[in-house]
């Protein structure tokens, strides 16, 4: 007996677009949008990351982060997949990495 495909549909409109090998600051994406995932590469070693809006100019202000996530938090996160799902109005930035810590990110 022939097996047919399962269809597969994602869940979020227009597909997501996968970000790799995030380890070093700088823009991810300079339009509006949403941060779904982080998907973890290597944790670090007593570092952080820090995900920002760019509404002031282009440039990451304290009031615009979307997340910060520390080594323990990355490491602790089941599978290595953070599910975020916050949106942001003018770019994305990471405005802060330190500690050897490299991510991949799922955004539209």
């Amino acid at each position: 007996m022939s097996q047919n495909a399962i269809p597969v549909y994602s869940q979020y409109p227009g597909g997501l677009t996968p970000i790799y090998d995030i380890a070093a600051t700088g823009s991810v994406k300079a339009s509006n949008g949403c941060l779904y995932q982080i998907i973890v590469q290597n944790a670090g070693s007593g570092g952080s990351i820090t995900f920002s809006d760019m509404l002031q100019g282009g440039t990451p202000a304290a009031g615009n982060q979307i997340i910060t996530l520390t080594t323990a938090q990355l490491t602790a996160a089941p599978g290595g997949i953070l599910k975020i799902e916050w949106p942001f109005k003018t770019g994305l930035n990471v405005s802060a990495i330190s500690g050897g810590i490299i991510v991949n990110a799922s955004i539209a």
